[in-house]
């Protein structure tokens, strides 16, 4: 880390929540936008307007809650994803320090001013993880204290993951902004646009000989079985394909994605897609509580 401003980052907090069932691409979209920020390290020579004589800047960090939703888990997972970005060993040297989690928090959120992180990406927050976990309220008072650092921090996981945050007035408070990501067609049946996109994209995962029949056809049936869904969308178009190379076939029908959707194997997730087709909420109530 070079000579900094011995001016410290002005502290306040930025964070934005981005929260959805599973399924819906949250990660992959912000890994998508990570590639826009990219490099993920910056060297900076010597400026004597910014009064460094040289830096190295991390742009972003992606880190995934502790499975157990503890504090320790948290924090080495960001030390790692520093030293994978830096090539460095702080993931190693700071524990030793640092004996205690309550002292290698503020140590670490100052390695990550010294080197001016962007934005720190904490994924998977869940309901066992951040709500049922013996952790939970330790928890959230690291992602306040976070929150409060100076560094932008982005939340991404289910809904009922958020459930006891939004209790909190203090962090509802520090929340900037708040995005809901819901299936296709769950909230506007008029917009398309959506869909077509993300039937667009499981189309280019289609590597039969045999052309489709019909694309209209299947984008139709496949948008009604996966209840607009991406994920389980891409799962009945692989499934639907790997039946037909099975029975000897070089291209699928739509009845093939029916085979699928009624079979066994997709029978724990089928209440969950027929509810936001029909949206029926009787049948998503066995999800309601825990996402």
């Amino acid at each position: 880390v070079g000579d900094f401003s011995d001016i410290p980052m002005k502290t306040g907090a930025t964070v934005i929540v981005e929260k959805g069932i599973t399924g819906l691409g949250k990660t992959r979209t912000i890994k998508r936008l990570m590639i826009l920020l990219s490099p993920q390290v910056v060297v900076h020579s010597k400026n004597d307007t910014a009064r460094w004589v040289k830096a190295t800047q991390v742009r972003y960090l992606y880190v995934q809650l502790s499975h157990d939703g503890s504090r320790g888990g948290l924090l080495t997972a960001i030390l790692v994803a520093l030293d994978k970005a830096v090539h460095g060993t702080y993931s190693v040297d700071l524990p030793k320090k640092y004996r205690t989690i309550d002292k290698l928090i503020p140590s670490m959120v100052e390695l990550l001013h010294d080197y001016y992180l962007g934005v720190l990406i904490i994924d998977e927050v869940q309901y066992l993880s951040l709500v049922e976990s013996d952790h939970a309220t330790l928890m959230h008072l690291l992602l306040l204290n976070l929150s409060n650092s100076g560094i932008p921090i982005v939340l991404m996981g289910n809904p009922p993951g958020f459930s006891a945050m939004a209790d909190l007035a203090q962090f509802s408070s520090r929340i900037l902004n708040s995005t809901y990501l819901h299936p296709c067609g769950a909230i506007d049946d008029d917009n398309v646009e959506n869909w077509e996109r993300v039937f667009e994209g499981i189309v280019r995962y289609y590597f039969l000989p045999e052309s489709l029949s019909s694309e209209s056809d299947f984008s139709f049936t496949l948008k009604l079985r996966s209840g607009g869904i991406p994920k389980c969308a891409l799962e009945l178009w692989c499934a639907a394909q790997r039946g037909a190379l099975f029975r000897g076939r070089d291209g699928i029908s739509v009845a093939d994605l029916d085979r699928v959707y009624f079979s066994g194997a997709f029978a724990e997730i089928r209440p969950l897609c027929e509810g936001f087709a029909e949206k029926d909420p009787i049948k998503l109530m066995r999800w309601s509580e825990r996402g």
